[in-house]
């Protein structure tokens, strides 16, 4: 019997963006029970690529089907249209930013597919986006990947069939607690000296992640240490230097704050290495004024290297009292634009993140021995966030022709 078929809109699964991310373990999982064809964002639009056996390798199926079409931005309808000719299809599945699929769940266009849409969901901020309602209509099936995304679509949208809340897992083969003296070896290998205090921020040089709040927290932090301490702490950031929407950091360094101790890490990395920073680093820190779940800082749990939070989105869901220092925001912006009409942005001003970095520089040590229950009970883990992504597409496939 032939399997069925599932369409991925989103960014290509082979690259390194927070959407390819989530992604791909959600697609190599379902690749095998169903036939997986990706429309990936970003690629030319000639690009017809099948890597079945690539995908086959790694997930160790010889039944593997897997064809990658590529799309400029997130696609058309016409080019949907055109791949669903070629290759029919019993359900659509969309991730990232709604506005993406515009041409999509904002259109006509969506009641003249022959099959139902599954959107796995994130939304970073209240107040309820009711200009989103048309767009969730549009799907059979959304999937949310933070409390507070659930609850946006079911103010929204209270009488939707099906809306899950399904937050983003870590993969804990991935990230994991290193030994202490491998920790140390990586600490003088990758940067030079054996700091008594690593500060790890990882994130993309965009306005919202708010780099130059952790620089200035770093900074006020610094200040209030002696000589002999400042010589053994360092802010290390894992980041694009440069960026068409963010900032000259390496100017900004080197005008403003010559001699503080930030290093930079601007390659891509694989997660081998990425888990070594968190394990080398003794907090990791994430105050984005708006952030749908914020990954780097599961990531860092998983490793048991503590955290420190803006109390904004997705990240209020990871809060742990015994191993995060939360900030509530200082102040709360009320933003627009045309494509999404209202959102709040959380601020913490670079007092609030001194204060929370020296918190955990003195408490030293954190009682992390719970991480493993923590992830578990939170559903938290790779495992289980693609066990139920695949039971519900199961269901939304299921139950579509007697729904529709």
């Amino acid at each position: 019997m032939q399997n069925k078929k599932i369409i991925i809109i989103g960014d290509d699964i082979r690259q390194a963006t927070g959407v390819a991310n989530i992604l791909r373990p959600i697609s190599l999982s379902l690749s095998k029970k169903y036939d997986i064809v990706q429309i990936a964002a970003g690629l030319d639009s000639e690009v017809e690529e099948d890597i079945s056996e690539t995908i086959g390798k790694i997930t160790e199926n010889d039944s593997v089907y897997f064809k990658i079409y590529g799309t400029e931005g997130y696609g058309t309808f016409e080019k949907l249209n055109s791949v669903i000719k070629k290759e029919s299809a019993d359900c659509i599945f969309l991730m990232t930013d709604p506005h993406k699929f515009d041409w999509l769940l904002n259109s006509d266009d969506s009641n003249k597919l022959d099959c139902p849409i599954f959107y796995y969901h994130v939304w970073d901020n209240d107040p309820n986006p009711y200009f989103l309602k048309s767009y969730y209509e549009s799907c059979s099936t959304i999937s949310c990947i933070s409390k507070l995304t659930f609850n946006c679509v079911k103010s929204v949208c209270p009488d939707h069939p099906r809306v899950f809340y399904t937050p983003h897992g870590v993969d804990t083969t991935m990230f994991f607690k290193q030994p202490d003296n491998i920790i140390e070896k990586h600490r003088i290998d990758f940067l030079g000296k054996n700091y008594k205090f690593v500060l790890f921020f990882n994130g993309t040089n965009i306005p919202r992640k708010e780099l130059t709040s952790v620089i200035l927290g770093f900074n006020q932090f610094y200040d209030n240490l002696d000589k002999n301490d400042k010589s053994n702490v360092a802010l290390l950031m894992h980041t694009n230097t440069e960026s068409s929407r963010g900032i000259d950091l390496n100017k900004l360094l080197d005008d403003l704050y010559p001699d503080l101790p930030v290093l930079i890490s601007n390659e891509v990395v694989s997660e081998k290495i990425l888990n070594n920073m968190y394990n080398l680093s003794h907090c990791c820190i994430n105050v984005a004024s708006n952030e749908g779940f914020g990954l780097c800082t599961l990531e860092s749990v998983a490793t048991q290297t503590p955290i420190i939070v803006n109390k904004t989105g997705g990240l209020k869901d990871q809060i742990n009292e015994e191993w995060t220092i939360a900030i509530e925001p200082d102040t709360r912006i009320l933003k627009g634009t045309q494509k999404t009409s209202y959102i709040f942005s959380d601020h913490v001003n670079s007092n609030s993140v001194a204060s929370a970095i020296m918190d955990v520089y003195k408490k030293k040590e954190f009682d992390m021995s719970s991480v493993s229950d923590f992830l578990q009970n939170k559903n938290f883990t790779t495992n289980q966030m693609v066990e139920a992504i695949g039971d519900q597409i199961d269901l939304t496939i299921s139950t579509f022709n007697t729904s529709n």
